[in-house]
């Protein structure tokens, strides 16, 4: 516990350091007659996320002169990515900013797999929301204590905490002797998730560990698969549901968690979007900051401080710890005093703006 909350004000302490270098204290004023930056945001299906808002509002504040903003999406369409990178070939924007990982291996390849024929190699790209850039082959992974970077044309941030970090978060809650983790095992950053937890599990013997995966092979994920894999969880009374970011269940995400409830299982995430959705806690870099964080990068490429391939791949240097008191209330399931001297407490029926 009190390593956790070190680690926190050591976070806290990096994050001061950022914002030093915000906005408001080293931007110069946008000069009106200055050649506007042209910056494109691609996603997938919305565009509705803090870390967008976040990435605009750093942008606009501190690039010293115009900024146009263009935005598409492929209406969850990912099949449309080649024609978008033939499209971003032609109309040369300045940056191009995308988020998850299938929207950053498809503009940009990966390691094995990558041409200036079918990606975008020439044109800087930075990205969020891709949890594993080595896993996904984006990056070679570094040697101990070095920097990810990628080499090429792009960089981004990393928005999900390592299992070491959020297994530390799970454990300062309340004691706990069984665990559930759910994860998709279609999804190859999934198992390397799970494949860490297993290990750090290893470190706690009286800590018992069981992993619960959506298959492999399917045709679609459902509700109803969702609830009778629920209710199976719960038949076993774990103390925690921890759950892997997974792309097939964000659009579930508020029934999972209202079935989970539901059941009386007390739920972990890493993500705001799950928080939102009803998760009961979580330890994860707020989304806002994190556009921002990858935003203050797009600014050193845009700039010509630094080439995208030497820019560090990595998350932002703070994490909060939030706790949904609606949901801790309905399942009567407390945190430790710890954990509430520095936990944010989010009072808001789950959905709710």
């Amino acid at each position: 516990m009190r390593r956790l909350k070190l680690a926190c004000w050591a976070l806290v302490m990096g994050l001061l350091l950022l914002l030093q270098m915000a906005p408001g204290v080293w931007a110069a004023p946008a000069s009106a007659g200055a050649t506007p930056l042209r910056v494109v945001i691609l996603t997938l299906a919305s565009q509705k996320y803090e870390s967008i808002r976040g990435f605009r509002d750093y942008l606009m504040a501190s690039a010293g002169r115009p900024v146009d903003f263009v935005s598409y999406t492929l209406d969850g369409d990912a099949g449309r990515l080649p024609e978008m990178v033939l499209r971003l070939k032609a109309e040369r924007p300045d940056l191009v900013f995308t988020q998850t990982t299938i929207m950053a291996t498809g503009l940009l390849g990966t390691l094995a797999n990558r041409d200036a024929e079918h990606h975008l190699t020439n044109i800087p790209v930075v990205f969020t929301f891709v949890s594993d850039p080595v896993g996904a082959e984006l990056a070679l992974a570094p040697a101990e204590g070095a920097p990810i970077v990628s080499g090429g044309n792009y960089t981004g941030t990393i928005h999900v905490l390592g299992e070491d970090v959020l297994l530390r978060g799970i454990l300062a809650y309340r004691p706990i002797k069984r665990l559930v983790a759910f994860y998709d095992a279609k999804e190859e950053s999934n198992i390397r998730r799970i494949d860490t937890l297993r290990a750090e599990v290893a470190k706690s013997p009286n800590l018992e560990l069981e992993a619960v995966g959506l298959p492999a092979e399917r045709t679609a994920l459902t509700p109803e698969m969702l609830t009778r894999m629920l209710e199976n969880i719960a038949a076993k009374r774990p103390d925690i549901l921890y759950t892997i970011p997974q792309t097939a269940l964000n659009a579930h995400l508020k029934h999972y968690y209202s079935e989970a409830a539901r059941l009386g299982l007390p739920t972990f995430c890493a993500l705001e979007t799950h928080m939102d959705a009803g998760c009961m806690a979580g330890l994860m870099p707020p989304l806002y900051l994190l556009g921002q964080f990858t935003a203050l990068k797009a600014m050193q490429i845009l700039r010509g401080e630094v080439a995208p391939g030497v820019v560090p791949i990595e998350t932002l240097p703070r994490f909060s710890y939030i706790i949904n008191l609606p949901v801790v209330q309905d399942l009567k399931v407390y945190p430790t005093l710890q954990v509430m001297r520095f936990a944010h407490l989010l009072d808001r029926r789950p959905g709710a703006r």
